[in-house]
């Protein structure tokens, strides 16, 4: 079971100077599953336990060890790619020990806990990204990432 989506990406990015944060807090994120298996949210004693629909949390915390937030979005389902590597001098110019990171394309299928996914995203994501949203039902929503924050819309087609 699960809800069917497909999902729309354009410019979702993660500066290189930002990396490392964005790693820090998923950590963060990662490490509040109280099992480090894969598997989905229950709801024993009537509170949520994030087990976070279709990802395997020990995988997710060694890329996360690794310096890896391509791997990482990987296993949430979310294909990104790394920008050009910098030299040693444009490191030490921008104080950036990562590459930046660009996420292309989600290859899921079903809608799990990616909402929690891009709230701890969306301070270290550049403005003017979007990710877009169409449900099984018909449903449609979007996430408009401007200055750290994460903004959801709900829409509707409508044909003329």
């Amino acid at each position: 079971m699960g809800y069917h989506v497909e999902v729309l990406i354009e410019s979702v990015i993660i500066p290189a100077d930002k990396v490392g944060a964005a790693i820090a807090a998923l950590t963060s994120l990662m490490n509040q599953v109280p099992e480090k298996g894969g598997g989905s949210s229950t709801w024993p004693g009537g509170e949520p336990v994030r087990h976070y629909s279709w990802v395997e949390t020990a995988t997710c915390l060694d890329r996360l060890a690794a310096g890896n937030l391509v791997g990482f979005l990987g296993e949430w389902r979310y294909e990104a790619t790394e920008g050009d590597p910098m030299t040693p001098i444009e490191q030490l110019a921008q104080d950036a020990e990562f590459q930046e990171v660009e996420v292309t394309y989600f290859e899921g299928g079903k809608w799990g806990d990616d909402e929690q996914l891009w709230t701890a995203l969306a301070p270290f994501i550049a403005s003017g990204g979007c990710i877009e949203f169409r449900g099984e039902d018909g449903h449609y929503w979007r996430y408009l990432f401007e200055d750290g924050t994460l903004t959801e819309q709900t829409g509707t087609v409508v044909w003329e």
